[in-house]
């Protein structure tokens, strides 16, 4: 089919006396076939529908009237209905028959920013909560089936080696996965299919600034090969509450301060609060859509999974408008045939949808965004200064590579002319492969073939364009950027999974990275999570909510993430996990330098000693790291019952295990020398990482809790090695570094007969040993 070769082009306005858009350019509806002459009977039906509809428009008739006069764009050559593909290119008849009336719009900002969840979602999903995951004491999700995660990282956030991989981390079979539950279920809220005949004939606002997304194609049906769009797939309804949250904020953090009050609707009641103020710039969201990025499926694989985009969209206050490729196929093979056979290996052919944003000129300013954008602190002098000055069209700024940011960030004053003149140039400037755009280069880059090669041109010939800080509207934390700014200062920021990780999968922090490389990207995935909580808390009208439960990488993460990787994030719309008994959350600020936070949810002095952050049922280790560790961990007598106790004020003391054991000088601990019992508070096993289950390491985002119930999980309660372990072989490391400190003592003949007389013969063995080399062999004996 001719349509679907070419792509998508939305149709010329049919009148009397011509064929041509309302640019002038005459219509393309797929290459020479549409330009043979009509059968008789379709020229009939033709003539006769383009009489109806000029008489509909000129009597401003309504959508279902209106649609009766539309058919006429659904006859082929032959008098009958064309493909979907082209029924799809009617839609957009819409925008050019309707003469838009800029309607008064009550614009206030609560009402713009407020998001709704869809009611039924829990009706749909049966339930909404779920058994607690099993969390251990850095926040790492271990379900009860998958054995090897024991081994994953100590929270760090840092991949040591021996720690597993995100990729590599194993589902629980018994714990259904988030999105195969309630992200169905949510997607089952909205309807597979809806009629959008009419979706573009909706007023757009007067006189706001519009934020626009571009929506190219559903998840895993289109990917050119270097496509710079991260699509959220089954995190939709976030990525796009995110985008309009960010836009909210600066919008608040824009405005003067202001004297009047507002009230604000919060997941526990509707309070009244100062507003900053009263001269907020109103806004509207907008999602340009692809006709094939309608109807998607969620990636569950379930049969009848199919959810509907646009529904979504509107369903979260966007303005959504069904667009085609204004650059289509047809297009590049009359001018660009390079273009055109390379292209998919490029950015696609759908990428120059974005140059839409430019017809928006009901608007007084379009700012473009994609889903990696992150918008930080308010651009509005920006705004008003391309809205003010005549000899300016455009700002933008460029990517690290060098190119043009086509889509992550960029301020335009709309206008239709523009629009076309933009898309004349882009088909008349000779490109060649090896010499770029009209032999000027530009071509170094991915993204090259399409509106990124294109603007990086044209920003060098057009005076109106204007470019913007890089560092200050996009940065990118390369180092480049992260010398010359702080990157919570930046206005605008954007994710790459290539660089510090997308925020909702949790990444880890690379092992090579600089201080300044990690605390960058720190900045700005702990502001991506501060503004889900504040739209969760501020915005979003929805039942529960799910509590800040994770403990992997707090200073970044403030919660949302239970260990690493994709798997391990608590999404705005995943199954909700109830906060276990022993934890403590906070609310989520950050304690100073140098202090900790403490289970009341304060901080410690700067002066105040440090093991006050520690739970009262352990013992505080401040060297070679602070820890503290369960009083009931570590030291077990030959029974397996624990040395030690608690004495319930932030101390251990002697616990139900047999004293005779239970004293270091008896020789049952292989590296433990003193003769005091093992409950002192001198004693230290110099840990660097926290058993599951038997401690916590304090920090400056959260209380330091754990889950005592994991030491009978992973059998950690006893895990300093004992003579008993020697005799059993359970901990050949201890073994091979005692028995070189006793000259193979261990290993000697003869060979006892009995596992009683292997026991003397080690206690034997030890006592002869010199203490400083036992010593030295502690990290050997432990069984983590």
């Amino acid at each position: 089919m001719g349509l679907l070769r070419n792509g998508y082009r939305p149709l010329a306005v049919p009148t009397a006396t011509s064929n041509k858009n309302q640019n002038g350019r005459a219509q393309d509806l797929g290459g020479e076939k549409a330009k043979r002459r009509k059968p008789r009977r379709a020229a009939l039906v033709s003539a006769s529908c383009m009489i109806i509809a000029l008489f509909l428009v000129s009597q401003s008739l309504n959508g279902s009237r209106l649609r009766r006069a539309l058919l006429c764009s659904k006859f082929d050559e032959n008098g009958g209905l064309k493909d979907r593909y082209y029924e799809r290119e009617s839609r957009n008849l819409f925008t050019n028959l309707v003469d838009r009336v800029l309607e008064e719009v009550s614009w206030s900002l609560g009402e713009a920013c407020d998001t709704a969840y869809p009611s039924d979602v829990a009706v749909k999903a049966g339930v909404d909560y779920y058994a607690p995951r099993d969390i251990d004491s850095e926040g790492i999700y271990y379900p009860d089936t998958s054995p090897v995660l024991t081994t994953a990282g100590d929270g760090d956030g840092i991949r040591n080696p021996g720690e597993v991989d995100p990729t590599d981390l194993t589902p629980d079979i018994n714990d259904p996965a988030p999105n195969t539950v309630v992200n169905t279920a949510l997607l089952d809220t909205f309807p597979a299919t809806t009629d959008y005949t009419a979706v573009n004939t909706t007023k757009r606002p007067a006189d706001t600034v519009a934020y626009v997304l571009t929506i190219t194609s559903c998840p895993g049906t289109y990917e050119p090969l270097l496509s710079e769009v991260t699509d959220p797939e089954e995190d939709f309804f976030e990525a796009n509450a995110m985008i309009k949250q960010a836009v909210c904020k600066i919008t608040e953090l824009g405005g003067t301060s202001g004297g009047r009050r507002r009230n604000l609707r919060n997941n526990r009641a509707l309070v009244t609060e100062e507003a900053p103020s009263e001269d907020y710039q109103p806004f509207t969201m907008y999602a340009l859509v692809h006709p094939d990025a309608i109807y998607c499926t969620d990636g569950s694989g379930q049969i009848g999974s199919k959810y509907d985009r646009v529904a979504f969209l509107k369903a979260q206050g966007y303005h959504v408008e069904i667009v085609g490729q204004p650059i289509t196929n047809s297009d590049l093979n009359a001018n660009h045939t390079y273009i055109l056979q390379h292209i998919e290996e490029d950015v696609g052919v759908r990428d120059s949808i974005t140059l839409h944003a430019f017809n928006l000129e009901e608007h007084k300013a379009v700012v473009v965004l994609d889903y990696n954008t992150q918008l930080q602190l308010p651009f509005q002098d920006e705004i008003d200064d391309l809205v003010a000055d005549p000899t300016k069209q455009v700002k933008y700024v460029k990517d690290r590579d060098g190119g043009v940011s086509k889509g992550g960030f960029m301020i335009i004053k709309p206008s239709k002319a523009k629009f076309e003149e933009i898309r004349q140039e882009y088909l008349s400037t000779p490109y060649n492969a090896t010499t770029g755009w009209n032999g000027e280069g530009h071509n170094t880059f991915d993204g090259k073939l399409g509106l990124k090669g294109f603007f990086s041109y044209k920003a060098t010939k057009d005076p109106s364009w204007v470019e913007l800080d890089r560092c200050t509207f996009n940065n990118q934390l390369d180092d480049d950027c992260i010398s010359q700014l702080d990157a919570a200062d930046s206005k605008v920021v954007r994710h790459s999974e290539y660089v510090c990780g997308l925020p909702r999968h949790c990444p880890y922090d690379h092992p090579q990275w600089s201080v300044e490389k990690i605390q960058a990207c720190q900045s700005i995935h702990e502001k991506y999570f501060m503004g889900r909580y504040e739209f969760e808390d501020k915005y979003l009208r929805k039942t529960r909510i799910q509590e800040r439960i994770g403990q992997f990488k707090p200073q970044s993460f403030i919660g949302y993430c239970t260990g690493p990787g994709q798997k391990n994030y608590l999404g705005m719309t995943d199954q909700i996990y109830p906060k276990p008994d022993w934890q403590i959350i906070c609310p989520p600020i950050a304690c100073p330098v140098g202090t900790y936070m403490k289970n009341d949810c304060t901080c410690t002095e700067v002066t105040e000693d440090p093991c006050a952050a520690c739970p009262s049922n352990t013992r505080c280790q401040l060297y070679p790291e602070l820890r503290c560790i369960d009083c009931s961990c570590g030291f077990c007598d030959s029974t397996g019952s624990s040395c030690c106790e608690s004495d319930g004020v932030g101390s251990c003391q002697q616990g139900a295990g047999n004293p005779d054991f239970c004293a270091q000088g008896s020789l049952f601990f292989p590296t433990f020398t003193s003769s005091a019992d093992v409950c002192s508070p001198d004693v230290n096993l110099f840990d660097t990482k926290v058993p599951e289950g038997c401690g916590c390491k304090p920090n400056t985002h959260i209380p330091c809790s754990y889950n005592r119930d994991l030491q009978g999980t992973y059998d950690n309660q006893c895990h300093v090695c004992t003579v008993n372990d020697l005799v059993g072989g359970s901990c050949t490391s201890c073994f091979q570094c005692i028995n070189i400190c006793t000259n193979s003592c261990l290993t000697s003949s003869p060979i006892p007969a009995t596992s009683a007389a292997t026991y003397d013969k080690y206690v034997s063995c030890l006592s002869g040993m010199d203490e400083s080399c036992r010593s030295n062999c502690m990290d050997s004996c432990k069984k983590y």
